[in-house]
């Protein structure tokens, strides 16, 4: 989803120049929720377009009109050609997140904390290497971001110097708006990206989460152009809010992995086709997930429904973009995540949300610290063949294969294609209920749907988990 600023187009046709009003309303593939679009007079306001029409930079007369027009605080140029790969996160990123084991209480201990943790388990061999305080602990003084000195007295670059010393990345949230999700006055990038991108790569940052909050309140306070009940700040695409600071941290000559959360619902549904020419490499495109299986009381949703949601992303994944489907709750067991009610994630859960994330090719950004996590858990996230799949370098994300009623959830079958000789094919069988239930998968409804699965039959060369039956050493299991 795209827009062009200076128009109104559907399905690539412009049905409304940019010097008059008009009544349209968005249909089809491209309507992503937006309101009846009726009334409109604002010659600014762009409607969805084709991802084709991105690539158009707006001509020299269009900016001066856009930075012309009465009452317009960002003169900036909204027709940014879509940018080039950054050439990072080849495969997806693998690490430790701070917020939903320690949300805003998080402090610089728990951070090195963690860092050595990674280290002291081995899951830092195995891949997992950022380390990312995701709670903007930070407010502006002098117009730059210091962090909480209170939580963490020795400030941003020693940090960073501690994480890059255990040998790992230190990963670091934001917003675009005027403040994060913290609501700590002017801890969002708003009127500051460049500065802000300096701050944070003087002091080490290799990842940065850039966080939907503040955004709406920011620009709707000084662009209060409205139509129906959606303003002219909603109305605003992210692809130039994270699009600009995607370039002020490229401008400053370090490789940053850029990733966004939480987009507004009209945004993230259905398509991120918008995202890697902003500049991502990573996008939220399901709601918080709670440490729980199905949805609790509480912010959030549980994991099957981000499961169910994931279904048709793989269009928007390749190596360096990557569907972010939230972060892995292995080990959250029993944990008060305030927002998202106590955790009740079992061991085999932890195991099938594990699966499934390696399947979708998604990030493995674990929750628990790896201090607290049960020889169980450990040995999960830690399945090295598990991984293997989730790093495939040909970062083709799964298709689910068919889905069938389970008790008041799911049984479904997916799959996706990974590198080797001959052709392979990553198989999971999903139970999403808590009593069992026999599958039935076979090639030829996979090929169906991935023909480069092939119609088989072929022999299973790899059990992941020792859950398909047991097989002779003299006649291999086949899947048929």
């Amino acid at each position: 989803i795209n827009a062009e600023y200076m128009g109104i187009y559907l399905n690539g046709t412009q049905v409304a120049s940019s010097s008059t009003s008009a009544t349209a309303t968005p249909t089809g593939a491209l309507n992503v929720g937006f309101p009846s679009y009726a009334g409109n007079t604002n010659p600014f306001i762009g409607m969805i377009a084709d991802v084709a029409i991105y690539n158009r930079v707006l001509s020299g007369s269009e900016i001066t009109q856009w930075n012309s027009y009465p009452g317009n605080p960002e003169p900036r140029n909204l027709g940014l050609a879509a940018l080039s790969s950054n050439g990072l996160a080849r495969t997806p990123p693998m690490g430790w997140n701070s917020w939903y084991y320690y949300q805003t209480g998080v402090t610089e201990t728990n951070i090195k904390n963690n860092a050595d943790a990674l280290v002291s388990t081995g899951l830092s061999a195995l891949g997992y290497s950022y380390v990312t305080l995701d709670a903007n602990l930070a407010s502006r003084v002098g117009g730059v971001i210091q962090l909480n000195s209170t939580n963490f007295p020795s400030g941003g670059t020693a940090l960073g110097t501690y994480i890059h010393n255990d040998g790992l990345k230190f990963g670091f949230y934001g917003a675009p708006g005027t403040a994060t999700c913290s609501n700590i006055a002017g801890s969002g990038d708003y009127g500051y990206e460049n500065v802000d991108a300096t701050t944070f790569t003087s002091w080490g940052v290799d990842f940065y989460k850039d966080d939907w909050c503040g955004a709406g309140t920011a620009y709707s306070a000084v662009m209060p152009w409205t139509v129906g009940t959606w303003t002219q700040a909603q109305l605003l695409m992210p692809t130039y809010l994270y699009q600009f600071m995607a370039q002020q941290f490229r401008a400053t000559g370090r490789s940053v992995v850029f990733g966004e959360s939480s987009l507004p619902s009209y945004v993230s549904t259905p398509t991120y086709s918008w995202a890697p020419g902003a500049g991502l490499n990573m996008y939220r495109n399901q709601n918080d997930i709670q440490p729980s299986w199905t949805t609790q009381a509480g912010d959030g949703q549980g994991i099957v429904s981000n499961i169910e949601g994931q279904a048709g992303s793989y269009v928007y994944a390749a190596p360096g973009q990557w569907n972010d489907p939230d972060i892995l709750q292995c080990g959250m067991n029993g944990v008060n995540t305030v927002y998202y009610g106590i955790g009740t994630i079992t061991d085999s859960q932890c195991q099938a949300q594990f699966t499934m994330w390696t399947i979708f090719a998604a990030p493995l950004m674990l929750a628990a610290p790896p201090s607290t996590m049960s020889a169980n858990t450990l040995a999960t996230v830690g399945n090295l063949d598990a991984i293997a799949i989730d790093q495939d370098v040909f970062g083709v994300e799964g298709q689910r294969i068919s889905t069938t009623t389970c008790g008041s959830v799911h049984c479904e079958i997916w799959a996706r294609p990974i590198s080797g000789a001959g052709g392979k094919c990553a198989i999971a069988l999903l139970n999403e209920d808590t009593s069992s239930h026999s599958m039935t998968a076979t090639f030829s409804t996979i090929s169906g749907v991935i023909p480069s699965c092939g119609s088989g039959p072929y022999p299973i060369t790899l059990n992941v988990w020792g859950n398909w039956p047991t097989c002779p050493s003299n006649h291999p299991c086949t899947l048929r």
